[in-house]
């Protein structure tokens, strides 16, 4: 069970890693290094988004799936809207606009997992009785 833990933990970790890694660079000037980074997010923002899906077809919330869909189309349009700026090293505003606000929901999605955790951890267990 343990590795399974452990991919799980991976996939839901790469594209936010990802997504953080290309505002670091961003902010550095590495405008070529945060399209290839974002580029290579989108995979793991789909893979992401379609266990998400899959989570909510087995009856978890949808919140997780809307919010991985979302980041992964915000992704997908800064993305596309770099691509022909990338010769000249500037980055369109709303290109910078659809990354800040898909790396603020991959963020609002990692705290509402770490709240979910939390109290299912708080949350008493029944134990149930042996019946004579």
């Amino acid at each position: 069970m343990r590795p399974r833990t452990c991919a799980v933990v991976t996939r839901r970790a790469l594209s936010p890693s990802l997504v953080v890694a290309a505002v670091l660079a961003d902010a550095q000037g590495g405008h070529r290094l945060a399209f290839y980074l974002l580029f290579a997010a989108i995979p793991a923002l789909a893979i992401a988004t379609i266990d998400a899906f899959g989570d909510y077809l087995e009856g978890s919330s949808p919140i997780h799936a809307w919010m991985n869909g979302l980041a992964l189309l915000l992704v997908v349009f800064g993305t596309a809207l770099r691509a022909p700026s990338l010769a000249q090293g500037t980055v369109p505003a709303v290109a910078l606009s659809a990354l800040v606000l898909a790396l603020a929901l991959l963020a609002a999605q990692s705290v509402l997992e770490l709240a979910r955790g939390r109290l299912e951890r708080q949350r008493p267990r029944r134990v149930a009785r042996q019946v004579d």
